[in-house]
């Protein structure tokens, strides 16, 4: 073999050798898709026989889906800073919300109508009394007649209102004036609810006068400090606007109308009005608040019955 020969058949071999100690060395190289560098991603390995990982699902902000934003009140800002105090304790409650069926629905200060306020009554009513079930008002009573006329069993509020009238809150053909069945046969639920009306659904639910009340009431309606009163509709308004003042501060007219000579009492309420009446049931000695049920204060003790004992007849003296 020549030396020419000899030198082809070494290249060879050591070309041969090269390519095969790359190969040595690619097979030995880590997989790039183990990588565990700093800042370097795994690529998946799709696999059947593994179960994907659940991913947590994101938590909306408000903000992002306008949507889905629970319906608030409108003009909340515009609430008279004397309401807003009671107005924010019932919003507090969630006793009081916005109704996308009445006009002006979520605007605080436009007018309530009769069906909102009579679903507040009663809702607030019960909420306040959770613990003392007498002094709620029940729903599922039954009723012989319809209310109302213009109610049909088939409305959505038809419980409410029947019960509300069952229980005498509200004036109807089952209130047993046969003088007014006429006039109180339809309720007339869009039309917005007046002061005068606001008080006679309101006042049975905070005071039951004694009989020494009733005197006190008699005297005190001879100096009512309302010059309008004349314009009241139902006589029995005039006793109870008498009967509520006595609360003094806690009284509904006051509270909800501050310090005024006018009565005006076919003016409409509006709902921050409306909310701020709402705000105390009871009367002096036994009233509840939005605020003591919000402290969790939910039960006063029982007013107890006062029982005048009789006085014992003296025995007649015996003769000895």
């Amino acid at each position: 073999m020549t030396v020419r020969s000899v030198f082809v058949v070494s290249l060879v071999l050591l070309l041969g050798g090269c390519a095969g100690n790359q190969d040595a060395e690619n097979a030995l190289k880590p997989d790039a898709r183990l990588n565990s560098s700093p800042g370097a991603v795994p690529s998946p390995v799709p696999s059947s026989n593994i179960p994907p990982t659940a991913k947590p699902t994101p938590i909306e902000s408000p903000t992002e889906s306008p949507t889905k934003t629970p319906i608030g009140w409108q003009d909340i800002d515009k609430t008279p800073a004397q309401l807003r105090p009671y107005v924010d304790d019932m919003l507090a409650l969630n006793l009081v919300s916005p109704d996308a069926q009445m006009p002006d629905g979520s605007n605080l200060n436009a007018p309530i109508s009769r069906r909102e306020f009579a679903k507040w009554l009663l809702l607030t009513n019960n909420r306040f009394y959770q613990s003392r079930p007498t002094k709620q008002i029940r729903i599922d009573r039954p009723s012989n007649r319809a209310a109302f006329q213009d109610i049909s069993s088939s409305d959505p509020d038809f419980a409410i209102l029947q019960s509300l009238a069952d229980a005498g809150i509200l004036p109807s053909t089952l209130s047993g004036d046969r003088k007014n069945d006429g006039k109180n046969d339809r309720f007339k639920p869009t039309e917005a609810l007046t002061r005068e009306e606001l008080l006679r659904w309101k006042m049975p639910l905070d005071s039951r006068p004694s009989q020494a009340d009733v005197l006190a009431i008699e005297s005190l309606q001879k100096t009512l400090p309302f010059q309008d009163l004349s314009k009241v509709i139902h006589p029995e308004t005039i006793r109870l606007v008498a009967l509520d003042l006595q609360n003094g501060d806690r009284s509904n007219l006051r509270r909800s109308l501050g310090y005024t000579t006018l009565l005006q009492p076919q003016r409409s309420v509006t709902r921050a009005e409306a909310a701020s009446v709402l705000w105390s049931i009871g009367a002096e000695g036994g009233v509840l608040t939005a605020k003591d049920v919000l402290k969790g204060s939910l039960t006063i003790p029982a007013t107890p019955i006062q029982v005048t004992p009789i006085p014992a007849t003296p025995a007649t003296p015996t003769t000895p």
